[in-house]
């Protein structure tokens, strides 16, 4: 089909219908994807800078953060002073109920049932090494040895206390329960 042969008219509608598809293509093809590409492009750039600034801003704060890691390392190394002495988990079982016994017998308390718990690993390098302990005493005992637990100058917990209470032939009995932890830096 030659050009020269169609009418005017037709003409005229091919140059506007391919002038508009022409347009149509440019307009959604062409520019509004190079618009988006470049608002994706800019959105990366300001991303860059802000964690570029943020960057800069650390290392000015350098200093700081060594002080600051300095102050946190000093803490940690006061708290673990204060760990268990034993870096293994079996000796630190049989220390930490060692202590528990001993801090029974000197508040008059009864230890009636010991039982390990399962050591609990805290991060890389610690563990939560724990008893369960089933007691006889009275009122003022009880309470002063939980007072010697938590005042011991190794980091005990009471994790758990259940107080169980019954009467036998007119006199009160306590039987308390306890789950008391300490904490080991494993080697």
């Amino acid at each position: 089909m030659q050009l020269g042969k169609l009418s005017r008219r037709n003409r005229r509608a091919l140059f506007w219908l391919g002038g508009g598809v022409l347009g149509y293509v440019t307009v959604f093809h062409l520019f509004l994807p190079f618009l988006d590409r470049q608002r994706v492009l800019d959105s990366e750039i300001r991303s860059r800078q802000q964690q570029v600034q943020r960057y800069l801003k650390a290392l000015q704060d350098e200093p700081e953060y060594l002080n600051y890691l300095e102050g946190v390392k000093s803490t940690v190394s006061a708290y673990e002073d204060h760990f268990l002495e034993a870096s293994d988990v079996n000796i630190a079982t049989l220390q930490i109920e060692e202590i528990v016994r001993s801090l029974a017998g000197q508040n008059q308390i009864r230890v009636t049932r010991s039982n390990p718990l399962p050591d609990k690993r805290i991060g890389e390098g610690y563990a939560r090494i724990g008893v369960q302990l089933n007691l006889e005493g009275d009122y003022d005992s009880l309470i002063n040895f939980v007072h010697a637990v938590s005042t011991y100058e190794r980091f005990l917990l009471v994790e758990e206390f259940q107080l169980t209470s019954f009467r036998v032939r007119q006199e009160t009995r306590l039987q308390p329960r306890l789950r008391i932890s300490g904490f080991i830096r494993l080697s």
